[in-house]
C-alpha cells in the first residue's frame, strides 16, 4: 500500500512549536506543499520555514486562531498562493493548569478560545473552499485528557472533550462534499514543549503499556493514512493512539 501525499496542500496550525513543527516537517518531507502559521514563536516559525522551504513548498504566516478576522487572512493568503486546501490540521493548542477552585475566569476562557473556537474557526473558513472543489480532509488533534480528564486541567481537558462532538457534527455536516472529518488523539509525545514538563513524562511512562518513545512515528503514519487518497470513507471517527487507553 503506497500512501501518497506528493503535492497535496497542508495546512497545520499552530506548526511553530511541538507535534505541530515535527508534523510539518514530515509531511514536508513526503513532498507536501506546508502553510505553517505561529502566533508568538516567530524565530522558531522562521527556523521552521528556513529547514522546509530547502525542499518543499512552504508559506509562513502570522496568525491568532482566536481571532476570526486573522484566521480569515490566513485562509486568503492560502487560497492565494495555492489555490486550494487540501488538508487541514488544526493543531493550534495552550494549556494553563489550575485546580478548578482557583482558575480565573481568563483562564478557562483562553484555553476555550484556542483549543475549541480555534478549530471551528479554522475549519469553518477553509471548509468553504473545500466545498466549492468538493474534496478535503481535516484532522483534528485531540488528547487523551479530553478522554480521561486530569486533576488541575479542567479547562484543557472540555476543551478537547468538546472536539469529540464537533468532529462528529462537521462530519455530518460536509459528508456529501466528499470531505472527511476525523479526531486523532496523540500519545504522550516528547518534543520541546513537553520537555519542559518532566513530572507529565513520568506519569506516562507510568500510565503507558508501551513505550512512549515510538509513539510520533505511529501518529505520523496515522497522519498520512488520513490525508491520503486511500481513505475515502472514514469520517465523524476518533482514533486514539494512545497507550495509556
Amino acid at each position: 500500500m503506497n500512501v501518497d501525499i506528493n503535492g497535496k496542500v497542508v495546512v497545520i496550525t499552530g506548526s511553530s512549536r511541538g507535534i505541530g513543527r515535527r508534523l510539518a516537517l514530515s509531511f514536508a518531507q513526503e513532498g507536501a506543499c506546508v502553510a505553517i502559521n505561529y502566533n508568538k514563536s516567530k524565530h522558531a516559525a522562521l527556523d521552521l520555514y528556513d529547514q522546509i522551504s530547502m525542499h518543499s513548498d512552504c508559506m509562513i504566516y502570522p496568525m491568532d486562531v482566536t481571532h476570526v478576522e486573522q484566521v480569515k487572512k490566513f485562509v486568503q493568503e492560502i487560497i492565494h498562493h495555492y489555490g486550494r486546501v487540501d488538508v487541514l490540521i488544526n493543531n493550534a493548542g495552550i494549556n494553563c493548569d489550575h485546580n478548578v477552585l482557583e482558575m480565573s475566569d481568563q483562564q478557562w476562557e483562553d484555553v476555550i478560545q484556542t483549543n475549541l473556537n480555534g478549530v471551528f474557526y479554522s475549519s469553518r473558513e477553509i471548509l468553504q473552499h473545500m466545498v466549492q472543489r468538493k474534496s478535503g480532509r481535516i484532522i483534528n488533534i485531540g488528547s487523551y485528557i479530553g478522554l480521561k480528564g486530569r486533576k488541575q486541567q479542567s479547562n484543557y481537558s472540555a476543551s478537547k472533550a468538546a472536539l469529540l462532538g464537533l468532529t462528529r457534527s462537521i462530519a455530518k455536516d460536509v459528508a456529501e462534499h466528499n470531505i472527511l472529518v476525523n479526531l486523532v488523539c496523540p500519545g504522550f509525545i516528547l518534543t520541546d514543549l513537553t520537555n519542559e514538563n518532566p513530572q507529565k513524562e513520568r506519569i506516562a511512562k507510568e500510565e503507558s503499556i508501551m513505550p512512549i518513545d515510538s509513539l510520533y512515528d505511529d501518529l505520523e503514519k496515522m497522519m498520512f493514512l488520513l490525508s491520503s487518497d486511500i481513505i475515502k470513507g472514514i469520517s465523524g471517527q476518533i482514533f486514539h493512539l494512545d497507550s495509556r487507553m
